[in-house]
């Protein structure tokens, strides 16, 4: 008989079972060489090479267009002709819950508006933060994003600007090298942000120099893709658009007209829209541009033989457009270059207008704005569009204080330094010598004056007696006193005032007292004003004390012996002091003063300018 073994002597077994076969367990990995072998089977490699590859370089996006052929990896050959897309699904209708920001994106569908984003390989990373907030109820039938160079991003193609672009310029023209590093890191798949170029070299980045060439082209290929839209509305990486905004704005104009609309620059003989502020070209002036013998490409291919000596591709288009009788509109402030940190508030500059557009935002200023936008719609004031007054208040007002050092509140208005001291000093002399010159002078004519209504005094007294004794002649012959005689004092004098003989000596005194009092209204000067004035340049302090006397301004910088005072205010930037430490920025603002304006001039609306 055996014994039973006990429950958990049994278990114990069999765990050590399952972990014998799964130490001894084969352990043979597949060989570097089998693995080729097997995709090379006959039936596997077949159904590979006829599977058709799906490339971004084939410009899918844009219909009825020829294309560059590309030779694969593979043994296979891209077709030339670029392959007809998939018809776009119908945009969503908006529903009665749709949210503000669906129901603008819903009014530019229904007003034909088209967005077209120009970007840069080097732009991407900051494409990002557009998407997930300003772009992210847009499709890809709403916009188009053309870069330099043929990728993809989510649900939307990036399109190649330049890819009309003659061969003969792409490979030898030095304007073109980084574009053909571009192309080399994409074929290696290398990461294409290692090409990055700093901001700070300013005109000399490669990004900048080819950046030009694409305006021009994308226009001509945004129109042959969307030749039925109402408005092209043209955006850039760093731009940032209230979709509302623009819809009412858009909705005021008249899309048959040729307009050319935006934040007008001019630049020699020509005034054109500036691009990162935002243009719009109406289908009329997209006609007028490109609806010439050869189409758009002929344009475009014309300007890249001509861009060569043009400094940056909106002014190129802002010659085009002018040589085919197409003039800028100006939509300033609506369509703006600056943003909220640099915004002129104030008298006369930005307050109750609605903003349309910025320039310079960086991501997290997308972020912010963005995020201030859904809170005025929680609020309720979401049917209303965001004017400038809003965006002082939310993004400004707040870090406002009487000084802040490293820092350049951008104070563009009168400026003092030594040199104008001096100049200062030279025109209070020579304004004392006039003043006191014709002060001089007005004396002497009052004299002249005087002296002739005094005589004119004389003689009218004079002919007053003899009037008055010919009417006692008169009496005499039993005729009845005139009126003239009746209003005779009783002290014998006369209420009579001769015709031609003013002024009496009551109005001389009168007179020589208002050219007096007017005379010293004109020399009026604010002692402590033409002080301050010639010191401005000293010192941060005496910079402080001219604006104070100032009443019209509302802050002030002080750097480099310099004082410049602002007629507006704004909030500015940091500023680093230079290397050697001798120039060092340092702001002030008037905050009372400040607050006292935006209370007195609280916005009751929207003021929308007249435009087109």
């Amino acid at each position: 008989m055996y014994r039973r073994l006990p429950g958990n002597i049994l278990i114990l077994i069999l765990c050590f079972t399952l972990v014998a076969f799964y130490l001894f367990r084969n352990n043979v990995l597949p060989s570097t060489i089998a693995i080729p072998q097997y995709l090379n089977h006959p039936p596997l490699s077949t159904s590979i090479t006829e599977t058709p590859t799906i490339l971004d370089t084939l410009h899918q996006s844009l219909e009825n267009q020829t294309c560059t052929p590309t030779t694969l990896s593979l043994t296979t050959t891209a077709p030339c002709t670029c392959p007809t897309p998939p018809p776009l699904p119908p945009p969503p209708l908006p529903s009665e819950e749709a949210t503000p920001e669906q129901a603008a994106i819903a009014s530019l569908r229904a007003q034909g508006i088209v967005i077209i984003f120009k970007t840069g390989a080097q732009e991407l990373p900051n494409l990002a933060i557009q998407l997930g907030t300003t772009l992210r109820y847009l499709q890809p039938s709403d916009i188009l994003f053309f870069s330099d160079f043929q990728s993809s991003l989510g649900p939307f193609i990036i399109n190649d600007a330049l890819r009309n672009v003659d061969d003969e310029l792409k490979e030898k023209d030095p304007d073109f090298e980084i574009y053909r590093q571009i192309a080399k890191y994409q074929s290696t798949n290398r990461d294409i942000s290692l090409l990055y170029e700093s901001p700070t070299e300013g005109d000399a980045r490669q990004g900048w120099k080819l950046d030009k060439y694409k305006f021009l082209h994308l226009v001509s290929q945004t129109f042959e893709s969307r030749p039925d839209a109402k408005w092209y509305v043209f955006i850039e990486t760093d731009s940032y658009v209230f979709w509302g905004a623009l819809s009412i704005f858009l909705s005021r104009l008249d899309s048959s007209k040729p307009l050319y609309l935006g934040s007008a620059v001019s630049m020699g003989d020509t005034t054109f829209a500036h691009g990162g502020s935002g243009y719009v070209l109406s289908n009329a002036a997209m006609q007028r541009l490109l609806g010439g013998e050869g189409g758009g490409l002929a344009v475009a291919r014309e300007w890249d033989s001509r861009i060569k000596g043009v400094c940056c591709g909106d002014l190129a288009l802002g010659m085009a457009l002018r040589e085919k009788g197409v003039s800028v509109t100006v939509a300033h402030p609506l369509l703006n270059g600056y943003k909220p940190s640099s915004f002129t508030y104030g008298p006369g500059q930005h307050w109750c207008q609605p903003v349309v557009t910025m320039h310079h935002v960086v991501p997290a200023e997308v972020s912010a704005v963005w995020r201030f936008e859904r809170r005025r719609e929680m609020l309720g004031e979401g049917a209303n569009v965001t004017v400038f007054a809003e965006l002082y208040h939310h993004f400004v007002e707040p870090h406002l204080t009487e000084s802040r050092e490293d820092w350049d509140n951008l104070s563009h208005g009168p400026t003092y330094t030594e040199k104008t001291a001096a100049e200062i000093e030279q025109k209070a002399s020579r304004e004392a010598e006039e003043r006191k010159a014709k002060k001089a002078k007005e004396k002497e004519e009052l004299a002249k004056a005087t002296e002739g209504n005094e005589r004119d005094k004389v003689n009218s007294e004079e002919e007053r007696l003899e009037e008055k004794e010919k009417a006692k002649e008169e009496n005499k012959y039993g005729r009845p006193p005139s009126e003239e005689q009746k209003q005779d004092k009783a002290d014998g004098t006369s209420k009579i005032k001769v015709k031609g003989q003013e002024p009496l000596l009551d109005d001389i005194k009168n007179t020589e007292k208002k050219l007096v009092r007017k005379s010293e209204e004109k020399e009026d000067r604010n002692p402590k004003l033409e002080a301050a004035e010639k010191s401005a340049w000293e010192s941060f302090e005496n910079c402080r004390k001219v604006c104070q006397e100032r009443e019209e301004c509302f802050q002030y910088v002080y750097y480099d012996k310099t004082c410049r005072l602002g007629l507006s205010f704004r909030l500015g930037k940091h500023v680093s002091p230079s290397d050697d430490g001798k120039i060092i920025y340092a702001s002030g603002w008037m905050v009372d003063r400040i607050r006292q304006w935006t209370e007195d001039n609280a916005c009751k609306g929207p003021e929308w300018p007249d435009i087109g």
